[in-house]
């Protein structure tokens, strides 16, 4: 499949609206029924699905409030689910999942992700308080996964 091709096989299919990680699963192998199944699951939500690489590592968010340049954002907070799947059981039914604040992150790198949330929220013109999610992969590269919005 050309998708695999392009991108590889460590991939994560979503669909472009509901949250919560509904629809969104990973896929780990050149098996096509795999990406065909996963296409499938985002497809029953949206009729626009994403197929982008799979981004491996720790998963942080970023929590901002206020708007354009009086934004400020909050201390980093460090997710870890178990088995690093942070879906929808691990979200609202295990007990199991980490939220560790601030995050176990140096200053520096801290600084870094925040400034890079803040950035993405004005730039959206976000107003009243969002959350920004980040996948920071282990060569400290930072990766914006998404922004979720509560407008005032």
């Amino acid at each position: 499949m050309q998708v695999i091709a392009q991108l590889g096989d460590q991939l994560i299919v979503s669909r472009r609206g509901e949250g919560s990680t509904i629809g969104i699963t990973k896929v780990t192998s050149h098996d096509h029924n795999e990406l065909a199944f996963a296409f499938e699951a985002a497809a029953q939500y949206d009729d626009a699905v994403l197929i982008e690489q799979l981004i491996v590592g720790r998963e942080l968010t970023c929590a901002i409030l206020g708007e354009g340049g009086a934004a400020e954002a909050l201390p980093l907070i460090e997710i870890q689910a178990p088995d690093s799947n942070y879906d929808y059981h691990s979200k609202y039914f295990s007990d199991d999942t980490k939220y560790l604040c601030p995050a176990p992150v140096d200053a520096d790198t801290a600084a870094r992700v925040s400034q890079l949330c803040l950035h993405a929220y004005r730039a959206l013109g976000a107003r009243g308080w969002g959350r920004v999610d980040v996948m920071l992969r282990d060569d400290g590269a930072p990766f914006l996964l998404e922004l979720n919005t509560s407008p005032a």
